[in-house]
């Protein structure tokens, strides 16, 4: 198990105890599906850090300064690994990126998408060239992988808060849903079964707070 703590770095469970593994600011961790020893933690702004070896000793590799140019993201920049292929992740900085090696390179997979950089990515599980990507404000698609560039997806148009998240159905690759921010009553959750072209608001019986995932 691993876990990051803002101001706290990240840490892993070795029974009874947890231990350092990366210090600033801990963010998302990811076990590798098929090989546990390949390990991810990351860092404010975009810091990916990889171990082989299950944090056993300090082999640890700063896999983001392979990404061509060291872009620098949000403050938890996201990151996802493919569901079949364990080797390839994806990360979004004001641009996604794809690496086939577990970051040891990357490719740059879509045109420049945002100014204030990509706060949420999400692959479908049953077609794995269906990517989903937002920053607070706008939702982009792409529907071969990234060869060629990502289009806007419409949001609800009476949303007047940043996006929090987004998740895609496992079985289906047109059925997601994003949640909001901020303190507008009955806007928190909207889902879409046709890839974004259309949205249902779904938000009933929630509590006027800020959702933050789903």
């Amino acid at each position: 198990v691993l876990t990051g703590l803002q101001d706290n770095g990240s840490k892993i469970f070795k029974n009874p105890v947890w231990e350092d593994v990366s210090g600033g600011d801990g963010m998302e961790c990811i076990v590798d599906h098929s090989n546990s020893n390949f390990m991810y933690v990351t860092q404010q702004n975009g810091v990916i850090i990889r171990n082989s070896n299950g944090f056993l000793n300090d082999s640890a590799v700063t896999i983001s300064d392979t990404i061509p140019g060291k872009p620098k993201g949000a403050w938890v920049t996201p990151y996802i690994m493919n569901p079949y292929n364990s080797s390839i992740l994806y990360a979004g900085y004001d641009t996604i990126y794809k690496t086939t090696d577990r970051g040891n390179s990357w490719k740059r997979i879509s045109q420049s998408l945002s100014s204030s950089y990509i706060r949420n990515l999400a692959i479908a599980s049953s077609d794995t060239n269906v990517l989903y990507a937002s920053d607070p404000a706008n939702m982009f698609k792409t529907t071969n992988g990234g060869a060629t560039n990502w289009t806007s997806v419409d949001t609800p148009a009476d949303t007047s808060y940043y996006m929090t998240y987004l998740a895609v159905k496992q079985n289906d690759k047109n059925t997601l849903w994003i949640t909001l921010g901020g303190y507008n009553d009955t806007m928190k959750v909207f889902e879409s079964t046709n890839g974004g072209d259309n949205w249902t608001n779904i938000s009933a019986g929630l509590p006027n707070l800020p959702i933050m995932c789903i």
